[in-house]
């Protein structure tokens, strides 16, 4: 079975260290091992898994505010060029034109449930999207809550859903010496965005300093441009700026070093359609503290500590409470553990390969 995917978001800078980039990642490394052809569509060259063949795209428009539109109206059409038995698109460009069967991956609605001056034109684009995608033979949700959002705000139909859980990457599966700090510290791994939770996450640890905690808040992610404003803007108007440290973007062996070292790892976003940060920390051994928001219940289950959305007093309580007793910590890790056994990208690549098929 030959099935080509859309692999731009393993391209585009703003979206290849983020999870949308990160699944995309798994599918061309995972999903031939399952027994599929596969073809990755790009926009530059890069170097693919083995057994994957590239095609290289021309886009015309380098503006990255039109550069979505265009993708959208020409991707059908490059897809279609290599003649697959299935297209899938497991992006956030759902072809505009495209004949033959197509599996589309829906994420999440973010911008359409958690309104923000700082969207733009995302609502707009979500709308057309929702519209795209009521054409997919069969959408891929990466969690329950995201089939049941697709259903209520895109009006997809529910006989086309299927949910997949991701798995996690090798490096927080693998053993590796956790990193040692000059001062005991939690952690927090998360891209940008208005739905993050970054003041919250700022608060909390200003809240752990008011009470005689010693820890300082650790953040890795990729903040550039406006998104790197804001989160200075953000820390400099916290309680305890001294007690936060941005650590930018880091590889994967680094980033779970960081897991195993922190004492507790902290999802302060107040809306996700997975949450694979908190399925890495509970991979790695880390005791996590979450919202219980989105999908978040659904991924953390019993394997970490979740605190009403939003109560920024209860989490710290909770987290300080955490903090301050070993064998309590201890218990949560191990829990962490054993949830996270339930995640396999070996799993995840074999139901995509079924769906593949099922719609050729």
């Amino acid at each position: 079975m030959h099935v080509t995917i859309d692999a731009l978001a393993a391209c585009h800078p703003e979206a290849s260290g983020r999870g949308l980039g990160r699944y995309v990642d798994a599918l061309l490394t995972d999903v031939p091992r399952a027994d599929v052809d596969v073809t990755a569509l790009v926009t530059e060259d890069r170097t693919l898994p083995s057994g994957v063949h590239g095609v290289k795209l021309h886009r015309v428009d380098p503006h990255v505010r039109l550069e979505w539109y265009e993708h959208v109206v020409r991707i059908g059409f490059d897809a279609a060029r290599t003649r697959p038995d299935v297209f899938h698109s497991p992006g956030l460009e759902p072809p505009l034109w495209y004949r033959r069967p197509w599996v589309q991956t829906l994420h999440d609605v973010t911008p359409l449930v958690f309104p923000s001056d700082e969207w733009g034109v995302e609502p707009f684009r979500w709308r057309l999207r929702g519209t795209l995608m009521r054409r997919a033979a069969a959408v891929i949700c990466i969690s329950q809550h995201t089939a049941d959002v697709g259903v209520r705000h895109l009006g997809l139909r529910p006989e086309r859903l299927h949910v997949i859980h991701h798995g996690v990457a090798a490096a927080f599966r693998d053993e590796c010496p956790p990193f040692v700090a000059e001062q005991p510290y939690i952690l927090m791994v998360s891209g940008f965005g208005p739905h993050k939770g970054f003041a919250e996450a700022f608060d909390i640890v200003g809240r752990l300093a008011d009470a005689g905690l010693p820890h300082e808040l650790r953040v890795v992610g990729d903040f550039q441009g406006a998104h790197a404003v804001r989160v200075a803007q953000l820390r400099m108007a916290s309680r305890r700026p001294d007690r936060i440290r941005l650590e930018g973007r880091l590889d994967d062996r680094d980033v779970a070093g960081r897991y195993r070292g922190a004492d507790a790892v902290i999802v302060t976003s107040r809306y996700e359609g997975f949450g694979l940060p908190a399925l890495e920390a509970m991979t790695s051994g880390a005791a996590v503290v979450a919202f219980d928001n989105s999908s978040l219940g659904e991924i953390v289950g019993d394997g970490g500590v979740l605190v009403a959305d939003g109560d920024v007093v209860g989490f710290t309580r909770e987290l300080a409470a955490l903090l301050s007793d070993d064998a309590a910590r201890e218990d949560v890790r191990a829990s962490g553990r054993r949830r996270a056994q339930q995640f396999s990208r070996e799993r995840s690549a074999q139901q995509h390969a079924e769906i593949y098929a099922s719609v050729a």
